[in-house]
Parts: structure tokens; C-alpha cells; sequence
């Protein structure tokens, strides 16, 4: 059975479904259609387009044979282009997954595969394609030559330490009760000097100092508060009554 054959079967079964919703003068016109050969500039065509209401249409298409076939490569082999020229502007590299459309003869993939290969002659980095799998995928490894600019030309936050977030002030004032919480026990402090941002001095101080005042109740101990205008939101530093720097002496357990 030829395809436009076939689809013109096709369309008879659906057409009591659309004869239904089609205003009377689409009728003749999908009868018309249906009895005849449709050329679309000189050649035949095995799309239909039916008129339902204002604004809506039903497209029946259906590629089969060698039409599909043809269509399927033609679309592979230009793809093929594209690919390997995307591969080289954005310099991908590693293993490298194509899902072309799946293709039923050997010699179509053959031909996808040599226009690929034919494709990747300009692009000077190492690049290695296997052939096209029945269901038309096809593994590609390419090495990247040229330098990531990202890490050439940038270095670590140092406040994030490359992960884009920081922790809020609240988790940060934890961290702090804590620290003084083991330097209590452990030391027997009586007095420390902490050292904050602007941020969280103002974190600090809010609300007639509450923050403040309910650190230095529940670890009974005096504690001096001193602002460095240059401290990321969330660094600080412990300083004994000597001005020596003990963060680290009882820091994260």
C-alpha cells in the first residue's frame, strides 16, 4: 500500500469523528481531500489540514515508507552539522550522548555516521565518534583544549568558599553561644572580647541589646563587643583579656 494510500484509510476511519465538529462548509471541502491526490508546489504531500472551528484545526500526518526514511536522514545529516559545531564553539568535552532519530536501514546510519565524521574535520581538539546504534544513539568522547576562563580568571569566595550561599545570622550567633558555651566549661572565663561585623553587631544590639544581654546571662561572664568594619557578615574572633586571638581553642568540636 502506498503512503498516501494509507493515509487517506486513515483519515476515512476518523472522518465520522470530524464530519461531527466541522461547520457544514468544511464538508465538501474534506470530502474533496479525501477523493483526490493533494500536490503542494508541484509535488504530493501526505499532510492534511482540516478546518474544525474558528481557530482550531486537526493536522493528520503520517510519514511512512520511504518518505519516512528520507525525511528521518535528511534531518540526521543536518543535524549532524550542527552538532559537531556546537561541540566545537562551546568546547564540550568528556562522553558526549547523540539521540539521533531512529533510522531502519544500516545504510542510513552508515551515511549519518560518515557525515558526522566529515562534520568534525574542522575542530582540532581530539574527538572520537562510535557508530550509530539501532536505536540511534551514538557515543562521541572529545577532549577540551582551550583554558576554562572560570578558573582562570576567578578564585574561591572566600565567605562562601565557592558554594554561592552563606549561612544567616541566626546560625552564626549559634555557633557563637556555642563557642562561648565550651569556653566556659572548659576555660573558666570571665571576660572575652568579640569581634563581629557591622552585621551582626546590629544583629546584636537590636531590640535594646536582648541578643546581648541573654548571651552574657546564661554563660555569667562579661563580654566586650568589638566591631571590625572589614569581617564578612559571618567571621568573627575571641579574644582573652590579653587581646590573643583563641577562636580556634574552642572552636567546631
Amino acid at each position: 500500500m502506498k503512503p498516501t494510500e494509507y493515509i487517506v484509510q486513515e483519515a476515512q476511519e476518523l472522518l465520522p469523528f470530524l464530519l461531527a465538529q466541522m461547520p457544514d462548509a468544511s464538508r465538501s471541502k474534506v470530502k474533496e481531500i479525501l477523493a483526490h491526490n493533494v500536490y503542494v508546489n508541484g509535488r504530493r504531500t501526505s499532510q492534511f489540514n482540516f478546518p474544525l472551528q474558528p481557530g482550531m484545526k486537526v493536522a493528520i500526518d503520517k510519514p511512512r515508507g520511504k518518505d519516512r526514511n528520507r525525511q528521518a536522514l535528511e534531518t540526521n545529516i543536518e543535524a549532524c552539522r550542527e552538532i559537531a559545531k556546537q561541540l566545537r564553539m562551546r568546547d564540550v568535552g568528556g562522553l558526549i550522548i547523540i539521540k539521533f532519530i531512529k533510522m531502519d536501514a544500516d545504510s542510513d546510519r552508515d551515511s549519518v555516521y560518515q557525515e558526522f565524521r566529515k562534520a568534525i574535520r574542522r575542530d582540532k581538539a581530539p574527538i572520537s565518534p562510535a557508530q550509530i546504534s539501532p536505536f540511534g544513539l551514538m557515543e562521541v568522547t572529545r577532549k577540551r583544549v582551550r583554558v576554562n576562563l572560570m578558573t582562570e580568571k576567578t578564585e574561591i569566595c572566600p565567605v562562601c568558599q565557592g558554594g554561592g550561599r552563606i549561612a544567616m545570622l541566626e546560625s552564626t550567633m549559634g555557633e557563637i553561644d556555642r563557642w562561648i558555651g565550651r569556653a566556659r566549661n572548659k576555660g573558666k572565663l570571665r571576660e572575652v572580647t568579640l569581634v563581629v561585623s557591622s552585621a551582626m553587631v546590629d544583629a546584636l544590639c537590636a531590640d535594646s541589646c536582648r541578643i546581648y544581654r541573654y548571651l552574657e546571662s546564661k554563660h555569667g561572664l562579661h563580654i566586650n563587643i568589638v566591631e571590625d568594619e572589614c569581617a564578612h557578615v559571618n567571621q568573627y574572633w575571641m579574644l582573652d583579656k590579653n587581646g590573643e586571638d583563641m577562636t580556634a581553642l574552642y572552636g567546631t568540636v
